[in-house]
């Protein structure tokens, strides 16, 4: 008979507290971080000082409210994303011939208004189930070419 070698294994995560997490809503101050930063994204273009990473938070921004909202979730807010989502391909446009990122002045309202949709579709579902639509959103980006690309 062959010597078996015990190895112990030392979980890096509580199951059970990792679990009771992803059920519950998320927590106000991730809330609050993801709020100031498509807030402060919203702010730069609406200053014109935008980036390319403000235009991608945005962007995601409206590609999850819009995949949450194709599935059930707020389901009033597809057609503010579909309006955000021309808005943002106007901007890379924009930036295309003049080099300044930003909106015209709908645009700013729309995102606004988008922004806070989603942060209701947020509140609405629990931490795990809204890593679960962000996960979908990845795939769904790996699997097929982007409308635009940014420069």
């Amino acid at each position: 008979m062959k010597k078996r070698t015990r190895r112990k294994i030392y979980p890096l995560v509580n199951p059970i507290t990792h679990a009771i997490e992803g059920a519950c809503i998320t927590d106000e101050a991730t809330l609050s971080k993801l709020r100031m930063t498509e807030l402060q994204a919203i702010d730069a273009f609406r200053r014109g000082v935008a980036t390319q990473q403000h235009w991608h938070e945005l962007n995601e921004m409206a590609s999850i409210a819009e995949l949450m909202a194709r599935s059930g979730v707020g389901i009033e807010v597809l057609a503010v994303a579909k309006y955000a989502e021309t808005h943002l391909k106007e901007a890379v446009f924009r930036y295309r011939e003049t080099g300044v990122m930003s909106f015209k002045g709908l645009g700013v309202i729309t995102l606004k208004d988008l922004q806070e949709y989603h942060d209701l579709q947020r509140q609405s579902v629990s931490r795990g189930e809204y890593w679960l639509f962000i996960k979908k959103m990845i795939d769904l980006r790996t699997s097929r070419a982007p409308l635009v690309e940014i420069l």
